[in-house]
């Protein structure tokens, strides 16, 4: 087990999937985990993305995205590929909806879960933060494999249970993944 910063920082041991934490306890593990992530310096100002991310943006981002699947039991490669399809790897887009909504950051994390996040200590400003935002698509992507099971359905979940979005949401991922090696051509 790695020791703590110095500065005595540390990140929590586990991250809710469903349940807000209680009310009364010190530090929610969503808090505590930003917490720890601003003591390390991870989503800094110094990992804002350009169009095309430089190599230590990549290897931060490739870091983030082995924690964040370890942490909530998702498959990284295909957390990758869904990071590939919303932005392309871009840390910061802002990007508003037809209906209204936006979608923010590296995950295009919706604005309709902005309430869900608030009661774990996230706003929506964290979400431009690319580890933030990766640790936010590792368990919405979770929360769909056990709403809809360990489907391609609950995949497209990630954008849509609207099935014709939902099927238009997985074609883009299969290609993302072809196009990494993960799956034939």
């Amino acid at each position: 087990m790695k020791s703590p910063p110095a500065s005595g920082c540390t990140t929590p041991t586990f991250w809710p999937l469903r349940r807000p934490p209680l009310r009364g306890s010190a530090m929610d593990p969503m808090r505590a985990w930003l917490v720890g992530l601003a003591c390390i310096g991870v989503g800094s100002g110094a990992l804002a993305a350009p169009a095309a991310p430089e190599p230590a943006l990549q290897e931060a981002i490739g870091q983030c995205v082995s924690d964040a699947s370890t942490r909530h039991g998702v498959n990284p490669d295909l957390l990758l590929a869904i990071l590939q399809v919303e932005s392309g790897l871009r840390a910061d887009p802002v990007r508003r909806n037809a209906n209204g909504s936006i979608d923010v950051g590296i995950a295009q994390i919706n604005s309709i879960h902005f309430s869900e996040l608030r009661r774990y200590g996230v706003e929506w400003q964290h979400l431009l933060k690319p580890c933030v935002g990766i640790h936010v698509a590792a368990w919405h992507l979770k929360n769909q494999i056990l709403r809809h099971g360990n489907t391609w359905f609950a995949v497209g979940a990630y954008h849509s249970v609207t099935p014709s979005f939902n099927q238009i949401y997985q074609g883009r991922v299969v290609r993302a993944l072809t196009r990494m090696g993960k799956l034939p051509p």
